[in-house]
């Protein structure tokens, strides 16, 4: 759900989420 959410936000994926 919150990949979801993320992915519309940013356009990244969850990995590049833990990059940052």
């Amino acid at each position: 759900y919150f990949s979801k959410i993320f992915k519309q936000k940013t356009g990244l994926t969850p990995s590049a989420y833990r990059n940052l």
